[in-house]
C-alpha cells in the first residue's frame, strides 16, 4: 500500500492539494515535489506569533467575566427614585439599565461561551466585540446621567465599571485585529505555496541525456584460436655429379 510520507509533516490543506495532483496521475512528480518542497510549505505553517495572538484573544475573552459582573453589580444598585431628575430622564435611564441587564443575563454569556469554544476563530470573537461595543455605549450614557442626577456613590461605582469595560473592549479589539492579521498572512502564504506546487506540477519535465547501458554477461567463452605459423620449406642437399 502506498504511504504518502509528506502528509505526516505537511499541513493538511497542502497535503490535500498534493494528493489531488497525484490523483491526476502525477505521483512521480508529486514525490519529487515533496522531497524538495519543505522550504515552500514551511512558509504556510502557523508561526509562533500566530499562536501568541490566539492566546491573547483567549485571555481577552476570559478577562471579560469579572468586568461584566462588575457592570451588573453597578447598574443593579442604582436607585432611580432618589435621583434629582425629570421623569423622562429616569424613564430613559431605567430602560437603559433594563437593556444592560437583559444583555448581561441573556445574549452576551452565550456569545462569550461560543467564542471561547472556537479557539482562534475570529468571527465568534467579533460577535462578542460588537455586543460589548454596543453595551459600552449604553453604559456610558447611564454613567454620565448618574454623574449629573444620581448620588456620588452610585456615580463612582458606575464610572469604575465603565472604565473597566472600556479597557476590556480595547483589549479584545486589539487581540481581534492581531489575530485577523496573522490569519490573513497565513492564508496568503498558503495560497502562494499551493500555487508553487501547481506550477511545479504543470511544468513539463526536461528529458535527460540518454545514457548508454552496458550489460556484462560474464567472461567470453569463445577463445581466439592461435595463428598457425608456416614452417619454412626444407632444401634438399645437392647430389654430387656422377663421373662420365
Amino acid at each position: 500500500m502506498l504511504s504518502f510520507r509528506p502528509c505526516k509533516v505537511f499541513p493538511d490543506s497542502v497535503c490535500i492539494a498534493l494528493l489531488a495532483l497525484c490523483g491526476a496521475g502525477l505521483l512521480p512528480r508529486c514525490r519529487a515535489m515533496a522531497q524538495t518542497g519543505n522550504t515552500v510549505v514551511a512558509s504556510a505553517a502557523p508561526t509562533a506569533d500566530a499562536a501568541a495572538n490566539e492566546a491573547a484573544l483567549k485571555d481577552a475573552l476570559s478577562a471579560l467575566q469579572p468586568t461584566l459582573a462588575e457592570v451588573s453589580s453597578a447598574v443593579s444598585n442604582v436607585e432611580l427614585r432618589r435621583w434629582k431628575a425629570p421623569g423622562e430622564v429616569k424613564d430613559t435611564t431605567a430602560s437603559d439599565i433594563q437593556s444592560i441587564q437583559k444583555d448581561l443575563n441573556g445574549t452576551l454569556p452565550g456569545l462569550v461561551t461560543s467564542a471561547q469554544g472556537a479557539s482562534g476563530a475570529v468571527a465568534p470573537a467579533f460577535a462578542v466585540f460588537r455586543n460589548i461595543d454596543a453595551l459600552y455605549d449604553v453604559m456610558l450614557r447611564v454613567t454620565e446621567t448618574a454623574t449629573l442626577a444620581g448620588s456620588q456613590q452610585e456615580a463612582g461605582r458606575l464610572e469604575a465599571a465603565r472604565a473597566d469595560l472600556q479597557t476590556r473592549r480595547r483589549q479584545l479589539g486589539d487581540a481581534l485585529m492581531n489575530t485577523a492579521a496573522a490569519q490573513d498572512t497565513n492564508v496568503i502564504q498558503l495560497r502562494s505555496s499551493l500555487a508553487a506546487f501547481r506550477s511545479a506540477a504543470a511544468a513539463p519535465t526536461t528529458p535527460g541525456t540518454p545514457r548508454k547501458i552496458v550489460v556484462n554477461d560474464g567472461p567470453d567463452t569463445a577463445k581466439a584460436k592461435p595463428a598457425h605459423k608456416r614452417k619454412p620449406a626444407s632444401t634438399a642437399p645437392a647430389q654430387p655429379a656422377s663421373p662420365q
